[in-house]
């Protein structure tokens, strides 16, 4: 089964991996013209090493339809 790996970082050559579906652990970006965070959320997300990562993000009801969402916040 195919697996995703989900990397953030400042420029292709310092990507690192990031951790889906869990909002209390954010990416935080800071460069000199961006400060800020990166949430990833996948419904029905196996993380690189194929093991179930769930979240109740998709439980909200203006959710339910989704299956991805990408949020990026700062200044």
């Amino acid at each position: 089964m195919p697996r995703m790996r989900v990397l953030a970082g400042v420029c292709p050559d310092t990507l690192e991996p990031i951790e889906a579906n869990n909002p209390e652990r954010v990416y935080k970006l800071n460069t000199d013209k961006f400060e800020g965070e990166i949430a990833v959320f996948l419904k029905d997300f196996q993380n690189e090493h194929g093991e179930p990562s769930s979240t109740d993000y998709f439980e909200h009801p203006g959710r339910r339809s989704h299956s991805w969402s990408i949020q990026v916040r700062g200044v």
